[in-house]
């Protein structure tokens, strides 16, 4: 134990290199930004006054067993 602490205050990096153990993500970071520009453009259409008054009146269709 005392070895491996040693080993990690001596090494610039934070955790011993293993290749067993895979490094990165396993989403590509393309993929992660796309994701995430869309679930921004989402929010912001849902926030829109024409796009909250169309679901309130499809929610207001739903029958009364099914409201909040």
């Amino acid at each position: 134990m005392t070895d491996l602490l040693l080993a990690l205050a001596a090494s610039p990096s934070p955790l011993p290199s293993s290749p067993a153990v895979p490094t990165g993500s396993p989403v590509p970071l393309p993929v992660g930004i796309g994701l995430g520009a869309v679930v921004v453009v989402l929010s912001v259409v849902v926030l829109l006054p024409g796009v909250r008054h169309w679901l309130d009146r499809v929610s207001a269709r739903r029958p009364w067993r099914y409201r909040d």
